[in-house]
Parts: C-alpha cells; structure tokens; sequence
C-alpha cells in the first residue's frame, strides 16, 4: 500500500536490495564489517521516457553528467581511493585538465571536480606526512 502512494504521489518506484557488506565511509572504512545482509533502497523514476526527454535530460547536462561517471569510475577501477594528482593524470589523457579554466563543455574542471564533491559523489581527505596531496 505504501509503495502504491509512493508511486502515484512522487512518481517513483522504490526497490529494496541487500547486500552482504555494508559500506564505510570515512577512517572506519578499512575496518571489517560484519557479513550481515544490509538493506539498501534505490529508487525508479516512473516519468515516461517522451516526458523525461522533453522536461529531465537536457543537452546541456551530458558533459557534466559524463564527467562525473568518469570520475567515479576511475575512483572506483582505482580500488575506492585516487590521490589527486593520479585523477588528474588519467583526466588529462581524456583531455581534461586541472589548469583548465574555460573548458568548453565544463568551464573550470577544478570546480566541476569540487562540485562532485560537494554533491557528495566523492569523499576529499588530507592524507598524512603533510605533503598537501588528497
């Protein structure tokens, strides 16, 4: 029954999945957590796919949205942690860099890659030894 008012008052489809570890953020992420099934919510948008084009994708969001898969997914091949400069180096063999600050897609990538964190799509920590890197 909830699931129904969800639907036709917020227009999205909520799905329940478990997975065995739950995730850390932060100094406990290292730790080991226990092998008990956590569960997580993902939700669907029900928003038909002509009205989606029309209202949601815009083309001005495809460079944005590119770079941020892109960067999550270099984070991620990179086992969950990348120091700055590495992403940079990758980033760069894409064509984006660091100094770049008229890119013509992503204006100031130093501010598209802060952007992504402030959208809490990724996690900036100051690593140890005071050598500055992240």
């Amino acid at each position: 029954q909830a699931q129904l008012k969800f639907t036709h008052l917020f227009g999205y489809e909520m799905k329940e999945l478990e997975r065995l570890t739950s995730k850390k953020t932060g100094a406990n992420r290292n730790l080991n957590t226990s092998t008990e099934p956590s569960k997580e919510y993902v939700l669907k948008s029900m928003l038909p796919a002509k009205w989606r084009k029309q209202f949601v994708d815009q083309p001005g969001d495809h460079a944005p949205r590119a770079f941020c898969l892109t960067v999550c997914s270099l984070v991620s091949i990179s086992g969950g942690q990348v120091e700055e400069d590495m992403l940079w180096r990758h980033l760069g063999s894409l064509g984006v860099h660091a100094e770049d600050a008229a890119h013509p897609k992503l204006g100031n990538t130093k501010e598209a890659l802060a952007k992504l964190v402030k959208q809490r799509y990724l996690i900036r920590e100051k690593l140890g030894g005071g050598a500055g890197n992240n």
